[in-house]
Order: structure tokens, then C-alpha cells, then sequence
């Protein structure tokens, strides 16, 4: 169920998930979505007033939040410009060479093609380069983090799928696919694991309640460390 309120100017939009309990609270998740949770049977009307009173609190986390959504500053192609990988920033270098190649060295990302002032074709060779290690990176980092889960909760593999969003770095559906935000692979690599447990551990929890969280506990006893360090890294 989803609804909508007017708080001032900002328009509060929130989805409602019914549940076996006495109270109604509500929740406001990193990407900034609203979820009420309602006992069953609740009025709709009930809820939407809810919402409406708790408007400032709302709207004040939305913000927060919105400090640590992924970003995704524009890049020309130009040499000089800083591109970052694994955490780590590198300077890019264009250099003249028949055979077109991107190569990450001591601190440099330098690319190798016959014209050196092709500006869409630099821009190809690197979003090819990082697709390719973005896979290599996320297909090896999903398996390690399995195995982690796996010691405390069987889980079965999920199918794999990338998806540049604007507001969230993974998802995990209900229907079990694990979605990454190919940025990640910009982010140190405990940041990467940590987000891709957080959203395997909603293969076993598809919420963020306690159960949830004792749960992200176990598997990576310091998540908020890297939960931390992956919204200064933005």
C-alpha cells in the first residue's frame, strides 16, 4: 500500500507494510524511502495523519540522508582529471599508441589510443575498463561475502545484476536478484562488502528490523565502521 501527504511544500511519500504488532511506526532508510509499519487493520486515514505529524522528523532524516547518496561527478575525459577506483583516486593520462588499452599504474589510470585528442573514444576505452573489473570485483567479493553468510544462515546464490541509481548503491528483490550500482567499485573494497552483505542478508530478512540487523552483526561485526566510511566516500 502506498500514500501520499503534503507536509509544507514537500510532498511525503510512503509505502505502508502491514504487520503483527500493537503500534505503528515509521522508518525513513537510507535512500530516503518512507516505510510505515502498521498493525493489520489499521485506517488508512489513521496513518496518513501519522505520517503528517511526524513530518519534520521525516523530512529533516530525508535530508540527512541525502549528504550520503551516490554521486556521480561529471567526467570529461581530459587528462588531469582524478577517476576513482577501490577507493582510491588516480590522475588520468592520455598517451599516443596503435593499440588502444587503459592501464591503472602507480596512481596514474593512462590511456593508450591512436588519436589523443578523441574524446569519446577515451571515455569508451575507460567505461569499458571499468566494466570489466567491476565484474571481476563484484563477482568475486559476492562469492567471499556467501561464504560468510553461509556460516550462519543457509542462503542460496542470488542471480547478479548491475544498475546505475541515482539513491541507492544495491537492492535485493524479493524474487532474490542482487542489484550493485556499478559506482560502488569507486568505493574502498570493505565498503563493497559491506554493502553487498547488507543486501544478501535481506535474502534471510527482507526488512530492516532487529532480526535484520543481529543478523548484519554476526556476519560483519563492524559494518557501521565501513557504513561510515562508504558515506564519507562520497
Amino acid at each position: 500500500m502506498m500514500g501520499t501527504v503534503q507536509y509544507g511544500t514537500t510532498p511525503i511519500v510512503y509505502s505502508v507494510q502491514f504487520r503483527t504488532r500493537r503500534t505503528l511506526g515509521i522508518e525513513v532508510h537510507p535512500d530516503r524511502s518512507v516505510v510505515v509499519l502498521a498493525p493489520a487493520g489499521i485506517a488508512p486515514d489513521v496513518i496518513r495523519q501519522r505520517v503528517l505529524r511526524r513530518g519534520a522528523w521525516i523530512t529533516r532524516q530525508q535530508r540527512y540522508f541525502e549528504r550520503f547518496l551516490p554521486g556521480r561527478p561529471a567526467r570529461e575525459g581530459i587528462a588531469g582529471e582524478t577517476w576513482s577506483y577501490l577507493g582510491r583516486r588516480h590522475v588520468l593520462r592520455i598517451r599516443r599508441s596503435d593499440q588502444p588499452c587503459v592501464k591503472l599504474t602507480r596512481g596514474e589510470l593512462i590511456v593508450y589510443l591512436p588519436d589523443t585528442t578523441d574524446r569519446a573514444l577515451v571515455k569508451r576505452q575507460l567505461a569499458a575498463w571499468y566494466h570489466a573489473h567491476t565484474r571481476k570485483r563484484f563477482n568475486a567479493e559476492v562469492l567471499a561475502a556467501l561464504e560468510i553468510l553461509r556460516a550462519h544462515h543457509p542462503v542460496r546464490t542470488p542471480k547478479l545484476a548491475y544498475r546505475t541509481m541515482l539513491r541507492r548503491w544495491g537492492s535485493c528483490t524479493a524474487a532474490g536478484v542482487l542489484v550493485l550500482n556499478p559506482d560502488l567499485v569507486q568505493t574502498p573494497v570493505m565498503c563493497i562488502r559491506y554493502v553487498i552483505l547488507h543486501e544478501l542478508c535481506h535474502l534471510v530478512h527482507h526488512h530492516h528490523g532487529k532480526a535484520f540487523y543481529n543478523l548484519l552483526e554476526r556476519v560483519m561485526p563492524d559494518w557501521k565502521r565501513w557504513k561510515d566510511r562508504l558515506e564519507r566516500s562520497v
